[in-house]
């Protein structure tokens, strides 16, 4: 995926509220299209479904690295009721609606379309490019 409101809208289609958090297949589409893009991927478990994803590109030791890093999970829907599905990336005109459209799955679609176009230039020499997705965080509740 290219288009930035694509991705964001495939990444609102995943339900990550936390609790209970469940970004495990978020993570796995994440880290799927990080390997397309020639990214070394890992994943780790914090707890059952808690995934998540680094990325790792090499580099040259003499420069400093770049990290980009981001969270799949959501905070919960609140007690109002949504007029529009939270986890359909409906979009209407120039509007996106899902729970994480602004925080974070739209940076996260940026935050990956930039690592893809830093991976794939020829002059990128940071010493080590990676992206995180989903740090171990505390629950919301706890």
């Amino acid at each position: 995926m290219s288009d930035a409101v694509a991705l964001t809208r495939s990444l609102l289609r995943f339900d990550t509220v936390n609790p209970p958090g469940r970004e495990r297949d978020c993570a796995h589409l994440v880290g799927a299209m990080l390997q397309e893009w020639g990214f070394e991927v890992a994943y780790h478990e914090y707890e059952d479904a808690r995934t998540s994803v680094v990325a790792r590109s090499g580099g040259v030791d003499s420069k400093p690295p770049l990290c980009l890093t981001g969270h799949l999970d959501v905070v919960p829907l609140g007690s109002r009721k949504w007029t529009r599905d939270p986890f359909s990336g409906e979009a209407d005109g120039d509007r996106l609606y899902g729970r994480g459209s602004s925080d974070m799955k739209a940076g996260l679609a940026a935050i990956l379309l930039a690592a893809r176009r830093a991976r794939s230039r020829r002059n990128f020499r940071a010493r080590r490019a990676w992206s995180s997705c989903s740090p171990p965080r505390r629950r919301a509740d706890a």
